[in-house]
């Protein structure tokens, strides 16, 4: 039987983003009511915390009436794991929020293509023109639009979706009650109108530091796939990259300008692997087949603006014609791996040229050095293995392998190879066998 009290209970019972709930939720089969009833004794048995057992022994009921009481006057409403229309994508995963609060229209995420889109609140120009122009477009395809309605890349996010005329939901790291920042007040109304606003704190959490970490866990994990527009190497951004990739969430990023700040976190996770994406189209390729998802709808993708300007794929662009967005398509090196692709490029160019005898290996040499294949075997994993094998000769786009390989579970696969000395990452976010 549902019992919101005795929901909102439980959820008071835990620091947000907690493990301990979901082990008694798993070890009484979410039976809130059997939870209930136990003593401090079950409490630590299950939870193993002091803590959590002192807090759950206090059975009043009277913070969880007030805080219903306020809900009902003030119209949010309440999601907790034991309703249907709780998202799968969330029960699914590991420190679940118990209690979410809500405004506006809380659709069916298992059923949408969701993206998570997310940046610094101190976005570039180039910054703020791209989640813009890439939000809008990716609601006109009918993607929801997921951020977390703070300022800089969430905020604009939210208005790219919402005049592209899409649905987009904002995840706070405070109470409902608020607007957080304070000059988002009309924009949360307008997503509450025609999105949702989502958080797992009472009314009247105010927006403290230790609750935004817990917040991005919730937007990688209503979305199918994360997108870092800018962020430094320690922004909240990478926050959610790294949730997005213990979640099985793709992950997206758009490149940026060697040496600038906010494309520092970007260009790191596109080095490790992450699915450049310059464009709507580059993110929703692999949703294409989802429900809802019309890519007919983009206005601009790579070969509409190659034919725009006149390019020819088979034919390279003349310099004086080259797109100067090009120019921003820079990754931000790593010696060793310069070095490292250095070196295979002139090994690539002396094996096609006439020189290729000349700097190639002696045969007394190569012959010491164990094969490719052999050396795999002896240092992957099966599971590493079997995307080795995958991945054929030349460069290899980690996208190609999300299908048969499990998502972004490729990308940490092919990072552990990429220590291992058997694989290397190339400019553009592929990689190759070595």
């Amino acid at each position: 039987m549902y019992d919101p009290e005795l929901w909102l209970w439980f959820a008071g019972g835990f620091m947000t983003g907690g493990r301990q709930s979901d082990a008694l939720l798993a070890e009484y089969g979410g039976d809130v009511e059997t939870i209930y009833k136990l003593g401090a004794k079950d409490y630590i048995r299950v939870t193993g915390s002091a803590a959590t057992a002192k807090n759950l022994s206090d059975k009043s009921l009277i913070r969880p009436r007030e805080i219903l009481a306020w809900c009902k006057e003030n119209g949010v409403s309440l999601m907790t794991p034991d309703n249907p229309l709780y998202p799968q994508k969330l029960r699914l995963m590991p420190q679940k929020p118990i209690a979410l609060y809500y405004k506006g229209n809380f659709i069916d995420f298992d059923a949408v293509c969701s993206i998570g889109m997310v940046g610094t609140r101190s976005m570039s120009e180039y910054g703020r023109q791209s989640a813009y122009t890439i939000a809008l477009e990716l609601a006109r395809c009918g993607a929801v639009v997921v951020s977390g309605m703070a300022a800089g890349i969430d905020g604009v996010s939210h208005r790219g979706a919402l005049d592209g005329g899409g649905y987009t939901a904002a995840i706070l790291g405070c109470g409902i009650d608020r607007p957080y920042p304070e000059f988002h007040a009309d924009l949360m109304a307008e997503i509450a109108e025609k999105g949702c606003v989502i958080t797992e704190y009472p009314p009247f959490t105010p927006p403290r530091g230790l609750n935004f970490p817990a917040r991005n866990r919730i937007i990688s994990g209503l979305s199918s796939s994360v997108f870092i527009v800018e962020g430094s190497r320690k922004s909240g951004a990478m926050i959610t990259a790294r949730a997005a990739l213990f979640q099985g969430r793709d992950l997206c990023a758009l490149p940026g300008k060697i040496g600038e700040t906010n494309s520092e976190g970007p260009n790191e996770l596109l080095r490790q692997g992450a699915r450049l994406a310059s464009c709507a189209g580059d993110i929703l390729k692999i949703y294409s087949l989802s429900s809802g998802i019309d890519l007919s709808k983009l206005s601009f993708t790579p070969e509409k603006e190659t034919r725009k300007k006149g390019y020819s794929p088979s034919k390279p662009a003349d310099k004086k014609t080259r797109d100067p967005a090009e120019s921003r398509e820079i990754f931000e090196p790593d010696s060793t791996k310069i070095e490292t692709a250095g070196k295979q490029d002139r090994y690539a160019e002396a094996k096609t040229s006439e020189t290729a005898k000349a700097v190639s290996e002696p045969k007394e040499i190569a012959a010491e050095k164990p094969k490719a294949k052999d050396r795999a075997a002896a240092l992957l994993t099966d599971d590493e293995l079997a995307v080795w094998n995958a991945m054929g000769d030349g460069i290899c786009m980690p996208d190609t392998l999300f299908e048969a390989h499990g998502g972004s579970r490729v990308l940490t696969l092919l990072s552990l190879m990429e220590i291992k000395g058997v694989v290397c990452s190339t400019p553009g976010g592929g990689y190759k066998r070595i």
